[in-house]
Formats: structure tokens, C-alpha cells, sequence
């Protein structure tokens, strides 16, 4: 089972504005999108911790 999840315009208007802690810009758009969402991001990345996002570390 494939699960896609599109990135909309409103989490690019979102992106848009996230401060530049993590450079990474895959990252950045999970980022978006979980705070968005409210979706939890499964991650050791240090940078992470420094948005608004919930983490399973």
C-alpha cells in the first residue's frame, strides 16, 4: 500500500515563512507539513526541536 501526501499550497505559503534553522529543504517541507497537519515526524535530527512540530525521537 502506497500513501502519498501532497504538499498544498498553503503549507508552500507556510514553508515560506519557517525561519531558517534546518537548511535541508525536504526536511523543511516535512516540517510544514506536520505543523499544518498536526502529524508527528519520527526523527533523531537535532534541528528539528527548534519548530513548532510534534517529534517521536
Amino acid at each position: 500500500m502506497k500513501l502519498l501526501l501532497d504538499f498544498s499550497a498553503h503549507e508552500a505559503m507556510l514553508l515560506h515563512e519557517l525561519p531558517f534553522h534546518h537548511r535541508d529543504p525536504f526536511d523543511r517541507m516535512l516540517i510544514t507539513q506536520s505543523i499544518a497537519r498536526g502529524l508527528t515526524i519520527a526523527t533523531q535530527g537535532p534541528l528539528f526541536k527548534h519548530y513548532p512540530c510534534r517529534i517521536l525521537a
